[in-house]
């Protein structure tokens, strides 16, 4: 009988454990962290190379400036996305015109070609951007009541028997049947926006963006100076724990560690 054996990673040298890749006869080795990706403009830094822009100046990445040429977000300073014709560009501010969240300021999204408040509108205004939507979720090209799980985090065979229910009592779309990191390989239903584990979510963003006015396009949820670490934690938590659920539920604080990092579930 084949056994799958996990253990945190004890060598300090080799901290990382790519436990994705492991197969029957196969186990994924403890091996280095693989080098440091380069900083966004606006974090710290100690010297040019650690910078995506290599231009470290007092301690802090700084990037291109208004219409310097670019090929990506990145390359631009805080406040300044790269445009469709390889220019940076300022942040558009709310009911421009834009073609990704990246183009508005950091407390928008783009819905329908239009920069637009995170999770202000109300039911029946179109959408296509779930995440300005009041309750975060659409139905039919419009914002909708969020859909609630009939039995949260129930286990399953298939998405019918993840079954949920909106606001007015009809019957919802199914969740998914996901594979659980359980010692018994047991499937349980995935969680859905109406559910309070994605409000907390939700709520925690609003505070994050709120904070991240200072903060690169690319880093508006954070990580960011200007966004209370405390805040950002706390978001991190419970995006995590809504989108990994039927992976962390019934889990024990050994199996969090090594695949998600939460050990507080």
């Amino acid at each position: 009988v084949y056994k799958r054996q996990l253990s945190p990673c004890s060598d300090p040298r080799y901290p990382i454990c790519p436990h994705s890749k492991a197969s029957y006869g196969s186990p994924a080795k403890c091996q280095q962290s693989p080098p440091k990706n380069k900083s966004l403009p606006g974090t710290t830094c100690r010297f040019d190379g650690e910078c995506v822009s290599g231009n470290c100046r007092g301690g802090t990445c700084v990037g291109r400036q208004e219409n310097a040429t670019c090929s990506w977000h990145g390359e631009c300073d805080v406040g300044r996305f790269c445009n469709a014709t390889g220019r940076c560009e300022v942040q558009r501010q709310f009911t421009s015109k834009c073609n990704s969240s990246e183009e508005c300021v950091n407390n928008c999204g783009c819905s329908l070609g239009l920069c637009t408040y995170y999770y202000t509108l109300d039911t029946n205004i179109a959408a296509d951007n779930p995440q300005v939507c009041l309750s975060g979720y659409i139905r039919n090209g419009v914002c909708a009541g969020a859909r609630k799980s009939v039995f949260k985090g129930r286990p399953c065979s298939s998405d019918s028997d993840c079954q949920t229910v909106y606001p007015d009592g009809t019957p919802g779309e199914p969740s998914e049947c996901q594979c659980g990191y359980n010692g018994g390989g047991f499937t349980y239903c995935s969680l859905v926006e109406g559910d309070q584990e994605f409000q907390n979510a939700k709520n925690s963003m609003q505070y994050i963006v709120a904070y991240s006015y200072r903060c690169h396009t690319l880093l508006r949820y954070g990580p960011c100076s200007s966004i209370p670490n405390d805040e950002y934690m706390a978001y991190t938590y419970y995006i995590r724990l809504f989108q990994n659920y039927p992976q962390i539920v019934y889990n024990d604080n050994c199996i969090k560690s090594i695949y998600l990092s939460l050990i507080h579930i």
